[in-house]
Order: structure tokens, then C-alpha cells, then sequence
């Protein structure tokens, strides 16, 4: 199993002979061992906010995640469980921690599980753009609304469904942040303005 990514914050800015850039976008992979099988882990969130505010809640969110992965690769008792029950494990702890904000501070995400044996993946989306599946050239959505819940931190709403997909060997799973959509698919010829795409589901 192979993960690439990349990340692009919106805020870019420049200190003396540092350039950096700070965002609520957070993108994190880890290898786990469950029950004597290796998984990777993958998930992509978005913090709420513009820059600061969003950047916190990707610190807070990183933080409660890698712990969870710490605490699983550290300790032979958290490896014995399933996919689905760690990540419900998971996303109670993180639903837990941003819901202590009162709703200041919430995220969207999807966070996944593959076995890198027999590429089964286990995944929920927490109103995150969907998860793709491309495979042989073409490319289609691997979530649906109904399996999609709500924000991580809403207040008195702890939902996650968990959804199960097979993966062929050469098969690509794409998570990504809002805004991969927004593609220039050209220019109006009366008043040269950009005509963006607003389909999410294109």
C-alpha cells in the first residue's frame, strides 16, 4: 500500500527567510497491526475556520489521532479488536474532544482502515467530500448520502457509519478536503469571467 499526498493551505505568508503556510487541512497515514494483520490508516480532514481558527482544529485533531494510533501500536491490547470496532473506538474520542468546544470548533473528515493483505477497506465520512474509487480508468464515488454523517464535534449528533469496499490490486482511493472540485473548466466568451465547476458530484 502506497499513500501520497498533498496539502495547500489557503493562507500563505512569509517570515524573514521562511516561507510557510497555515490552513485547517490535515492529512495523516500510519501502519497499525489488529489482531496480527497490518492496516493502514488513512484520513484527510478539515477544520472549521479561516487560517488560525481552522489551524487549531487541525492541531487538536492531529493530536487526538496520532494518539490513538500511538496507543494502539504501543499496546498489544488495543490490537486486539476489529476494523470496525477500532474505528468507532476512533471517532468516540475525537467526537468526545471537539464536542467539549460547544460547537466553536468543528471538523469534517473521513477516516479509513485498508488490509493491506486483502485490500479491504472500512471507512466512515463525517460530511467530508466523498471518497473516490478509481480503478481501470474510471472514477466513482465509494460513499452515499445516507452513509455520510454529520460534522465531528456537533452538538447532541454522534453519528458514523462504517462502510466496507473492495480494492483490486492497482486501485486508487482519493479523500480530499472542499475546493477539489472547484476546477476552471473554462471562460464565458461575452464577459471573459471563469466559469468554475459547482457540481460536487462531477
Amino acid at each position: 500500500t502506497r499513500v501520497d499526498y498533498c496539502l495547500d493551505q489557503k493562507k500563505k505568508f512569509t517570515f524573514r527567510k521562511w516561507h510557510a503556510e497555515i490552513g485547517g487541512d490535515i492529512c495523516i497515514a500510519h501502519r497499525i497491526t489488529l489482531r496480527g494483520k497490518k492496516y493502514t490508516v488513512v484520513t484527510n480532514a478539515d477544520a472549521m475556520g479561516k487560517s488560525i481558527q481552522g489551524a487549531g482544529g487541525a492541531i487538536v485533531y492531529g493530536v487526538a489521532f496520532l494518539s490513538n494510533i500511538m496507543r494502539t501500536i504501543e499496546n498489544r491490547s488495543e490490537q486486539d479488536t476489529t476494523p470496525s470496532s477500532w474505528l468507532e473506538t476512533i471517532y468516540r474520542d475525537l467526537q468526545a474532544i471537539f464536542e467539549s468546544f460547544d460547537g466553536s470548533m468543528l471538523i469534517s473528515a473521513v477516516i479509513g482502515l485498508i488490509d493491506e493483505e486483502n485490500g479491504l477497506m472500512w471507512h466512515f465520512n463525517c460530511e467530508h467530500p466523498w471518497v473516490v474509487r478509481y480503478r481501470g480508468g474510471r472514477a466513482e464515488f465509494v460513499d452515499s448520502e445516507e452513509k455520510t454523517g454529520r460534522k465531528i464535534g456537533t452538538i447532541g449528533i454522534a453519528e458514523m457509519h462504517i462502510q466496507e469496499s473492495q480494492l483490486d490490486p492497482g486501485d486508487a482511493i482519493i479523500l480530499g478536503s472542499d475546493g477539489r472540485d472547484d476546477v476552471l473548466i473554462g471562460f464565458d466568451e461575452q464577459t471573459g469571467s471563469r466559469i468554475i465547476n459547482e457540481d460536487e458530484t462531477l
